[in-house]
């Protein structure tokens, strides 16, 4: 990325992230609904750790997770999962492969926009189904098992 990209990111975000982490982030993400799963993985620094997602039968039974830390200490998380068939019907996560991002507890969604952790949880007041759907980026599925 040149400077003069990332110039006109933050111009055009207009003070929309609270931390320059969260807006690098963003950048770094932007524009992966849809993508290939070789796309993702050039987005994740080569200092990432990888594990395999462990299989749970009735939910995700593929998948991988790799996380790393910022220069600010924030831990990253990035997982990429397959269908998973207890989710909500016509879900992101129940359609197909997605792409979920993560920084200290924040989620991306396919907008840049970030939520709060607890927006799964139904007796939250931060619960919001909408964006547990957007926080779930759809992308191409991986050919093979990744």
């Amino acid at each position: 990325m040149t400077s003069n990209q990332w110039n006109n990111f933050l111009h055009s975000t207009q003070g929309r992230y609270k931390t320059i982490q969260q807006a690098s982030l963003a950048y770094r993400f932007r524009n992966i609904r849809g993508a290939t799963y070789d796309r993702v993985i050039e987005c994740i620094p080569q200092n990432a750790t990888r594990r395999s997602l462990l299989p749970i039968p009735g939910k995700v039974t593929q998948g991988v997770e790799y996380k790393w830390r910022d220069r600010q200490d924030n831990t990253i998380r990035v997982r990429i999962h397959g269908p998973d068939p207890s989710a909500p019907l016509g879900s992101n996560a129940r359609c197909g492969w997605v792409v979920r991002v993560q920084i200290a507890g924040r989620w991306l969604d396919y907008k840049g926009n970030f939520h709060h952790r607890n927006i799964h949880n139904q007796s939250s007041p931060y619960y919001d189904a909408k964006a547990v759907n957007d926080t779930h980026i759809p992308i191409q599925s991986p050919t093979g098992f990744i």
